[in-house]
């Protein structure tokens, strides 16, 4: 039996298919992160996802990342996994970093000094009413005698 043959029959007796979702979910060992892992010959330990997106699609794409579209980590369906450059992975996985607390997105924040993010939409709408009360305010002042 060839490397191949001993390498996929190793990784398909881990595999348990899930019939609702379509994941098939690792059954051997993960790294932290949920990632299903697999040592091969030489010691080295490759995540299954990517041996069986390499198997289907050929080799990932320089600068790209695979993502779960399933966001189970433990899934290693190849046609569950996109490559995706970092910063697209970051805010498919994190998306409410992404999002200000009205539902803006934040891709064109202002960043703060101190690594914060203000929403520009936000921050605009804020100014604006802030600019219309001082215009009152301002208005309101001119109405009267100064000197009584």
């Amino acid at each position: 039996m060839s490397t191949y043959h001993r390498l996929q029959t190793r990784i398909e007796s881990k595999i348990f298919p899930e019939p609702n979702s379509g994941c098939w979910l690792w059954m051997g060992s993960t790294d932290p992160h949920g990632y299903a892992k697999l040592k091969r010959e030489k010691g080295q330990t490759t995540l299954v996802h990517r041996i069986l997106y390499e198997q289907r699609y050929g080799r990932i794409p320089e600068g790209k990342e695979l993502h779960h579209k399933c966001e189970t980590t433990c899934c290693v369906n190849p046609d569950h996994v996109e490559p995706v450059t970092r910063s697209e992975h970051i805010r498919l996985t994190f998306p409410e970093r992404f999002i200000c607390s009205v539902g803006h997105d934040l891709t064109d924040a202002i960043i703060r000094k101190n690594g914060s993010k203000l929403c520009r939409l936000c921050n605009r709408q804020y100014q604006n009413k802030w600019a219309h009360k001082q215009r009152e305010v301002h208005l309101h002042s001119n109405l009267f005698c100064k000197r009584g």
